[in-house]
């Protein structure tokens, strides 16, 4: 992921990889959503994450991405522990439908228009979604404290949506990034082609409209690179706001990569030495430097 690999958290927190400086190119948003899928009888009286005390969550074991989702739409916005629901563990995402349909979880984390949530639909028990109120403020505010990659989304797209749409939590649908090395006018270049011929790709597959210039998400956790903020300001798209939030983030960058290569000079040996030290630095360099520190532990 673009984002943990700019954090150096996860699998970009070992010895051979770090903080990476990424930079997005452009983000894709269609009207798809991520979220939480649960049975129709009981989502007549589950109005948000907050309702779901009690309930039975599939659990995909070994898929840091899905917990980090659980952790987020159940746990922060709804004010739960694991202690509060059911947990089901499962061996693999497309197991957490099964679950599902056999009637041994009641809810499970997927994508509106995903092949899982037809199956879901077709089955004897049906499918509706947990929304996630934009009204809801604590909840928004927790939601991005645990995992700032999240965005407010109206679902208009996906199984049992309906026209008005679905208050959701979700994520960009696709990223095209790459590194603060890459040349300004190649990415210029490349973004100015796009949308110069965009009439005819957003015709080439059924998601590509999700690329529109006007459905980029330029406040988003990663910097953009320069050559696309060069095609972003001819367009009129960019402001100084915006440039005062993505030169914050890249001041964020630099400050990981300062601590990085701090920790690697320690000439720790012991990859679990390494890895507690390095999780230590980063915490204290970002707070020292004024940032928040929503990931501190994997």
């Amino acid at each position: 992921d673009v984002y943990f690999a700019q954090e150096g958290a996860y699998q970009f927190g070992a010895k051979d990889w770090g903080p990476q400086p990424e930079r997005l190119v452009l983000t894709s948003m269609t009207d798809q959503s991520f979220g939480l899928a649960i049975a129709p009888d009981l989502a007549e009286n589950v109005k948000s994450p907050r309702d779901l005390a009690g309930l039975r969550i599939a659990f995909v074991q070994g898929s840091p991405a899905i917990e980090g989702a659980l952790n987020s739409l159940i746990l922060a916005c709804g004010g739960l522990t694991w202690d509060d629901v059911t947990k089901v563990d499962v061996p693999g995402f497309g197991a957490s439908v099964d679950a599902y349909m056999n009637d041994q979880a009641d809810v499970f984390y997927t994508s509106t228009n995903s092949g899982l949530s037809l199956r879901a639909e077709a089955s004897s028990r049906g499918l509706a979604w947990v929304p996630v109120p934009f009204s809801d403020t604590e909840c928004w505010k927790n939601i991005r404290a645990s995992d700032p990659r999240w965005i407010q989304k109206v679902a208009r797209e996906g199984v049992n949506i309906p026209k008005e749409g679905i208050e959701m939590a979700s994520y960009p649908d696709m990223m095209l990034n790459t590194t603060s090395e890459r040349s300004d006018s190649l990415v210029y270049a490349m973004v100015k082609t796009i949308y110069d011929d965009f009439d005819n790709i957003s015709k080439a597959a059924p998601t590509t409209y999700g690329l529109a210039a006007d459905r980029q998400i330029l406040n988003y956790v990663v910097p953009f690179h320069d050559g696309a903020i060069r095609y972003f300001k001819e367009a009129g798209l960019w402001n100084d706001e915006l440039q005062a939030h993505n030169d914050a983030l890249v001041k964020r960058q630099e400050v990981l990569a300062d601590a990085w290569k701090e920790t690697v000079a320690r000439n720790i040996s012991d990859d679990a030495e390494f890895a507690t030290a390095w999780k230590e630095a980063r915490i204290k360099a970002l707070e020292a430097a004024g940032f928040d520190v929503p990931v501190k532990d994997w």
